[in-house]
């Protein structure tokens, strides 16, 4: 884990140390010593020298110096081998906890089997919340600054808006309407004792939480802002919004869920459809890049597609980028990726109607259908090679020849013997809808000429035309 000059400081807190911290990047990796010989200083290590040699102030003679860039960590009244021990001791605390953290997150443990992980680095008060303000979990709340806020958020596990109706100010004083995306400190205007460093909790780019850091004391602050990035990223994998069965989880983790055919909840399902809000039939497409193939290629596509008025969600799936869309929109979305990507590099499948949510899956299979086994450039509709497929299949099947229906070797016998068209008849009669005007206009007959095949045709092979199921076996046969 790398670790930034507050997280380093926190852990020498028993060293009353004396702070001093401007650009409190999170990238050191290790530890180095100052020398005599000028030194190319590098932002990957933290330096250790005596801090004598750098000050004229006699209140640190014998005080060690701990320095990154600008910031400078002083500490008093300790041996040299000791605070060196101590610092290489940090990377290994805060490396140990990282691995913790990874585990628990990476096997989706709950949310409160993670913040115990916390609590053993953190002392200050630390929250979770779902996207609606309900309190998901916390620790160290003996540690909260004002019992009336704490009162309020463990009576009613809910982050309500007598809590947040307040004026919130940034650390520059600005009026703050909203959470960001990066840890940020917040507090009452007029009252800097109540404050936090809260930021969104992402999963798959889409906001699903927030976590509160409430800071003891204003040396804290520092602190909280390097580490809550880390501190986010686990809780946002906790079994709370991973489960298949939770409503927390992001929309492209349902989505993912539904394309492997997974059952999602009523619940979850509900979720997902009001996130759709569709107007109209939905439709499924598959897009890949011939050309460049990675995963941050597809997900900024993702991005770029989702923040548009092109797609209503879209996910990166078996390297692929699957996008749902209303129909009607769907031209909007291929301008939008033909925009981008040059057509010569640019393979896409599309479904057929997507009626419902448990139909994505099968608008899934279309899709890989359309696309082909060796993808090729342009656009591909399932609709325009379904039934020549499902006809070529029929046509490969040696007895297929031997199941036709009965008619079509009866009018071909007899059309051969007495010089007439009553199979061209049939074809162009069925092809039309069973249309009989519409029929006669494209065999250029007179409609009673028409009339009379047909009853010779029914004559001869005893065709019901009334009868669906037979209609269907001599359209089939006639395709053949």
């Amino acid at each position: 884990m790398y670790l930034s000059m507050s997280l380093i400081a926190k852990y020498l807190e028993k060293y009353t140390p004396e702070v001093h911290i401007i650009d409190d990047a999170q990238t050191i990796r290790g530890v180095r010593f100052f020398t005599e010989q000028p030194l190319d200083y590098s932002l990957d290590y933290v330096y250790l020298g005596k801090a004598s040699g750098y000050f004229q102030d006699p209140r640190y003679e014998d005080a060690l110096l701990l320095a990154h860039g600008q910031n400078q960590i002083l500490c008093h009244g300790t041996e040299y081998e000791t605070l060196l021990n101590d610092v290489l001791s940090a990377f290994e605390f805060y490396s140990q906890l990282e691995h913790q953290l990874y585990t628990a997150s990476a096997d989706h443990k709950p949310l409160q089997d993670i913040l115990n992980i916390i609590e053993k680095a953190v002392a200050c008060p630390v929250f979770v919340f779902d996207i609606d303000g309900i309190l998901l979990g916390l620790c160290h709340e003996e540690n909260m600054p004002s019992e009336e806020n704490m009162s309020h958020l463990t009576k009613n596990s809910l982050l309500g808006s007598a809590s947040i109706g307040q004026v919130i100010v940034d650390s520059k004083g600005n009026i703050s309407h909203d959470l960001t995306d990066t840890p940020q400190y917040f507090h009452i205007l007029d009252n800097p004792n109540i404050g936090s460093v809260s930021m969104y909790l992402y999963q798959d780019n889409e906001r699903v939480g927030f976590i509160m850091l409430f800071p003891r004391q204003k040396n804290d602050i520092s602190f909280c802002l390097s580490i809550e990035s880390s501190l986010a990223k686990f809780c946002a994998d906790a079994e709370e919004f991973t489960a298949s069965t939770s409503i927390r989880k992001s929309n492209h983790s349902i989505m993912v869920q539904l394309l492997e055919n997974d059952n999602v909840t009523p619940a979850v399902a509900d979720k997902f459809s009001r996130h759709l809000n569709f107007s109209s039939t939905a439709i499924l497409l598959i897009f890949q890049s011939l050309v460049i193939q990675n995963y941050t290629f597809r997900r900024m596509l993702c991005t770029e597609l989702e923040e548009s008025d092109a797609a209503s969600i879209c996910c990166e799936y078996e390297d692929k980028v699957v996008i749902l869309t209303e129909e009607n929109r769907l031209n909007n979305v291929l301008s939008f990726i033909q925009q981008r990507i040059p057509a010569r590099n640019t393979a896409i499948g599309i479904s057929m109607p997507v009626p419902e949510l448990e139909f994505l899956y099968v608008g899934y299979q279309q899709c890989l259908f359309a696309l082909g086994d060796t993808p090729q450039p342009g656009i591909r509709y399932c609709r325009d090679l379904a039934m020549p497929y499902l006809l070529q299949n029929l046509r490969n099947t040696p007895m297929s020849s031997h199941l036709l229906h009965p008619a079509i070797g009866i009018l071909k016998k007899y059309d051969a013997e007495s010089e007439t068209q009553l199979l061209e008849t049939l074809h162009t009669y069925v092809r039309s809808g069973c249309r009989q005007s519409e029929a006669a206009d494209l065999l250029h007959v007179h409609l009673n000429t028409l009339k009379y095949r047909l009853r010779r045709i029914t004559e001869l092979t005893d065709i019901d035309f009334r009868n669906y199921d037979e209609l269907l076996y001599v359209q089939l046969s006639l395709a053949m």
